[in-house]
């Protein structure tokens, strides 16, 4: 769980901040 997550919906987006912040709470 990162700023920039390494998943395809997001790559230093918005998505990948959002998605690094959930899965960084989730895991």
């Amino acid at each position: 769980g990162s700023i920039v997550e390494s998943k395809p919906w997001g790559l230093g987006t918005i998505f990948g901040f959002f998605s690094g912040i959930f899965y960084g709470i989730a895991m």
